[in-house]
């Protein structure tokens, strides 16, 4: 049985995020990754071999390193590595607020409309 694929219907709204917001999300955690491995002084080999050690996982120092530089992995794979990097907190203050809606970097914030001057 053949299905067909369902057509875009104009106007409706997008299940996933822009590819462009993604994006800078995933780059965020990729330096976090990075930024907090040097601050432990860890290189990918190092972080390698304290996951094989504890059992949470088999990762090449070279796909580790990989995996880091794409930046499209998941939480429990930045909490592993973090873990292993020996980081007990994260600081986040220098990422976009959210809190209020759902504007992502990639969006300029929404402008107050212009107040024009009675003549």
């Amino acid at each position: 049985m053949h299905v067909m694929p369902r057509k875009k219907v104009e106007g409706e709204p997008r299940k996933t995020e822009p590819r462009k917001a993604l994006d800078y999300w995933d780059k965020q955690a990729r330096l976090l990754l990075k930024a907090e491995m040097l601050g432990a002084e860890l290189k990918p080999k190092d972080v390698a071999n304290r996951l094989k050690n504890t059992g949470l996982g088999s990762t090449s120092p070279k796909a580790l390193a990989q995996r880091i530089a794409r930046g499209s992995f998941n939480f429990g794979f930045a909490l592993r590595v973090l873990r292993a990097a020996g980081v007990d907190s994260l600081d986040l203050r220098h990422l976009p607020d959210l809190t209020h809606g759902p504007q992502s970097p990639s969006t300029p914030p929404a402008r107050a409309p212009i107040r024009r001057q009675p003549k």
